[in-house]
């Protein structure tokens, strides 16, 4: 990340951030060493990537808060959408599941660019899911954001698998490493997992507004052309037909459920809301208000034994892992 004399410093140290080291300071590449032919790879740092290359982890000066910068283009209306859902008038609302907006930092030499500044969070499925109350906590909170997108006439249109994420301050204290997030300090060092249950409640967030469009405030008709986001099965999907983009988000966040169900066991009471919320017609789809509400009807309908003391478990989690969870007090960190 170094600058050269031709350009201003992308990230001066007024402007209140510093980035993390990219390598420890003892590290030397890998394949320098006596065993540069038969090295493993994985176990060194030199290893480790950011596959989102739009974005990077670095600490707030100002409190030691741990933060990730993205960098977008602001021919979008990404930073004007992302900052009226995060504006003081909507942040109180309790349904708003916005990511927090810290800062915005436009670069001195372009203005075709800018950084935006998140909080530092995880993908809301990375850490295993024990109970069934964790799962329904988690999609309760991400309706409820999608609800509130809709009633502020904005369609998120990328409502996908990886633009959900979860606060992670409660359920792995010590923090992980942006690079390589299974470990604590980029190399080795797993780092120590709380059930999400024992902590909860867990707020879950949405984030990744660079294909979302603000509709007028006195829309009545959502339909939209436009290229699709992470999930290319949606029915309706293409570039040239208009298709409706609240409807659109609804079948993306219902393949969300459809892949909870092909991950874990003893999630089949989730099975109607992802049917009714994956059909093929779109008019056959339950609106984003809907959606919630068949989701707090099948939560009051299951049992406390359901709900909060039998055990769910990835499919293929192995018996020796379970038998730890289960009867060891264990909680170890899966990676199928």
């Amino acid at each position: 990340m170094g600058s050269s004399s031709s350009k201003p410093d992308p990230f001066p140290p007024t402007r209140g951030y510093k980035l993390r080291p990219r390598y420890n300071p003892d590290w030397k590449p890998s394949w320098t060493g006596p065993l540069k032919f038969n090295v493993r790879y994985r176990n060194h740092e030199d290893f480790s990537h950011n596959k989102e290359l739009a974005t990077i982890d670095a600490i707030r000066l100002s409190d030691n808060t741990r933060v990730v910068l993205k960098h977008v283009s602001t021919a979008t209306d990404e930073i004007p959408i992302f900052r009226y859902l995060t504006s003081e008038s909507l942040r109180s609302d309790t349904r708003n599941k916005t990511v927090p907006l810290l800062d915005v930092i436009i670069l001195p030499w372009t203005d075709e660019i800018a950084l935006l500044v998140m909080p530092m969070l995880m993908q809301f499925d990375r850490l295993p899911f024990r109970f069934l109350s964790e799962v329904c906590e988690a999609l309760e909170q991400l309706l409820q954001g999608l609800v509130f997108m809709h009633e502020h006439k904005i369609a998120h249109r990328d409502a996908c698998w990886r633009n959900f994420m979860m606060d992670i301050s409660r359920v792995v204290p010590t923090g992980y490493h942006f690079a390589r997030w299974m470990t604590e300090d980029g190399i080795r060092k797993e780092f120590r997992l709380v059930p999400r249950k024992s902590v909860a409640p867990v707020r879950y967030h949405i984030i990744d507004f660079g294909l979302s469009h603000h509709f007028p405030p006195n829309a009545t008709n959502y339909n939209f052309i436009g290229p699709v986001g992470q999930d290319r099965t949606v029915p309706e999907a293409s570039l040239g037909v208009p298709y409706d983009a609240f409807k659109f988000d609804i079948y993306q966040l219902g393949n969300v459920i459809v892949t909870l169900l092909d991950i874990y066991e003893d999630l089949s009471s989730l099975k109607p809301l992802a049917d009714a919320m994956t059909r093929r017609d779109p008019d056959q789809r339950p609106s984003a208000t809907e959606a919630y509400e068949l989701l707090v009807d099948t939560i009051l309908n299951l049992s406390e034994d359901q709900l909060n003391h039998q055990r769910i478990w990835k499919k293929r989690t192995p018996a020796e892992l379970r038998h730890r969870v289960e009867f060891c007090n264990e909680n170890p960190l899966e990676y199928y």
